[in-house]
């Protein structure tokens, strides 16, 4: 599911750590057994994850994090944040989020 469009769009430059909330998701007792973070660029599909993703995927409570770095101006990366719920729910909730990037060079 398409959470969004990260706003205002991110600078070639700029790295900070983008999250995504599953509380809305995980039933009553359900906790995060793992999660992974990956890219795409949108207008060509490649895997852009070692590119605009760095470090640890990190999970705290219901919230999966990741820092969010580079990216060319004019493209647009999906990052999708998915998470694996341990038995006896068994579930997997997969977001998506999209992060523009935008030079504002002055």
């Amino acid at each position: 599911m398409l959470l969004g469009i990260l706003y205002p769009p991110k600078q070639p430059q700029e790295t900070f750590v983008v999250e995504v909330d599953f509380t809305p998701d995980l039933a009553a007792g359900e906790t995060i057994q793992s999660a992974t973070v990956t890219a795409r660029e949108r207008n060509t599909g490649v895997d852009s994850s070692s590119t605009v993703l760095t470090g640890a995927t990190a999970v705290t409570g219901s919230t999966v994090s990741i820092r969010a770095t580079a990216g060319a101006a004019g493209e647009t990366h999906r990052l999708q944040f998915t998470i694996h719920t341990p038995a006896p729910f068994s579930n997997i909730y997969a977001h998506e989020l999209d992060v523009p990037v935008q030079d504002y060079a002055r």
